[in-house]
């Protein structure tokens, strides 16, 4: 990809597109730095910037005159492909590529590249240490956190960069062929880019056989659709087949499914009960609602997640967030057997910022709920009702995408730090002591 002397738009000032502004620049391009985002401040982008950047930064409503200027566009990860601006870009033959490709082009050495819906940065993170103990001049980069674009002119023949690619990533990809790929896993677990796109899909793992498939919207009553699926958890309770979905439109709540098929049956989809968690008032696209866990307990099926003050007539996308567990009942598995927690009670967001929580399952009868509160992991031990047995322990460390696993009466996870593995250990007495 030649890039000297050619006027290239960089869309999105996130830490992918600071990157490749200062990767480009190195190679001779004028760039032109572009944020639709018109509340950000521009010198505080420049600020990112290398101090001789010559980078012209825009903000706000796309000018319809940069059309005629760029010959190439260089999208972050995450900026739909199917913007008006993009698809004008393709429409005057403007070369459409991302910052994975970008780096690609001007990296040397191999490239280990993992991919999947789970499991990716853990992944990653243990690859790269193992490379490292075998190799002199290791990257790792991509999702995990380091942009490939920053490390690509550090590369040499002998380099090996492990690269973490998230699915926005890999959609901008143009002649990217890395020595060793690996999906690790694929599930609908993240929302998808296109507006109301639905696949729902039935697979026999033991030979990775397609058994079920439906493209379209169809209902909720049918295969358990809702209107953009931002999350969505999978389980089985014996031979019932569940999920967990989140929608912002019919319905707009999270909600849990109950398939009338059962585990093991090659079709899934065709009729199910259902069960609105946590009803979300208002309507648009955002909710204000995040979902981070579904557990299933000796009587209980429970949920886990953050959300504003759902009080209709004062509700606020926006607004503080605190953490909920529902407990819906396996024998009445109606809205009237459902009940709702909420472990926090936040009235402003001075006082904390809550993450997305994740729901631990140690017994059936006993889970724990943690989430992340500034420089400190937060947690409370819950019954099979969903209901909390203890007060709120307090521990030092972060957590990540990686869900802790139960082993010997402790909770064991990981969390990155400065390309680094941090494991942590938490052990379960402790917090079982903490009074309410």
């Amino acid at each position: 990809m030649e890039v000297s002397e050619k006027d290239v738009l960089v869309f999105g000032s996130g830490i992918s597109g600071i990157g490749a502004v200062k990767l480009l620049e190195k190679h001779g391009a004028k760039v032109v730095l572009y944020d639709g985002n018109e509340k950000l401040d521009k010198e505080e982008i420049r600020a990112k910037l290398q101090k001789d950047s010559k980078a012209e930064i825009v903000t706000g409503e796309f000018p319809q005159e940069l059309l005629g200027r760029i010959k190439i566009a260089v999208l972050s990860p995450g900026v739909p492909t199917d913007l008006l601006a993009v698809e004008a870009m393709k429409e005057r033959g403007i070369l459409v590529t991302g910052e994975v490709e970008l780096a690609y082009e001007f990296g040397k050495g191999d490239v280990l590249a993992i991919t999947g819906t789970n499991g990716k940065t853990t992944t990653t993170a243990l690859l790269g240490e193992i490379m490292k103990a075998y190799q002199d001049e290791v990257f790792v980069v991509g999702n995990i956190g380091n942009p490939y674009t920053a490390a690509a002119d550090e590369m040499t023949d002998k380099s090996v960069a492990v690269a973490e690619m998230s699915s926005f990533q890999l959609e901008t990809v143009l002649t990217f062929r890395p020595r060793v790929s690996a999906i690790l896993n694929c599930s609908c677990h993240q929302m998808y880019n296109t507006h109301q796109a639905n696949i729902s899909l039935c697979i026999q793992i033991s030979n990775m056989k397609l058994t079920q498939e439906l493209t379209g919207v169809y209902n909720l009553g049918w295969n358990g659709y809702v209107s953009h699926s931002f999350n969505q958890f999978v389980l089985t309770d014996g031979s019932d087949l569940l999920a967990v979905d989140h929608g912002d439109a019919y319905p707009r709540s999270v909600v849990m499914i109950r398939y009338s098929n059962k585990a093991g049956n090659p079709s899934a989809f065709g009729g199910n009960q259902s069960v609105s968690v946590l009803p979300i008032p208002g309507s648009g696209a955002y909710t204000g609602v995040s979902v981070g866990g579904f557990e299933t307990s000796n009587t209980a099926y429970l949920t886990a997640g953050n959300s504003v003050d759902l009080t209709p007539s004062t509700f606020n996308t926006g607004g503080v967030r605190n953490i909920f567990v529902t407990s819906t009942l396996k024998d009445n598995f109606t809205k009237e057997g459902n009940n709702i927690h909420w472990i926090t009670n936040y009235k402003n967001k001075n006082e904390a910022s809550v993450t997305t929580p994740h729901l631990v399952k140690i017994s059936g009868s006993e889970f724990m709920v943690l989430w992340g509160e500034g420089a400190q992991v937060k947690c409370v031990l819950l019954n099979a009702a969903g209901e909390p047995t203890t007060g709120i322990y307090s521990y030092d460390g972060a957590l990540s995408d990686c869900k802790p696993i139960v082993d010997d009466g402790k909770l064991i996870w990981y969390y990155t730090n400065a390309d680094a593995p941090v494991f942590c250990e938490l052990n379960i007495s402790d917090v079982r002591s903490q009074s309410k």
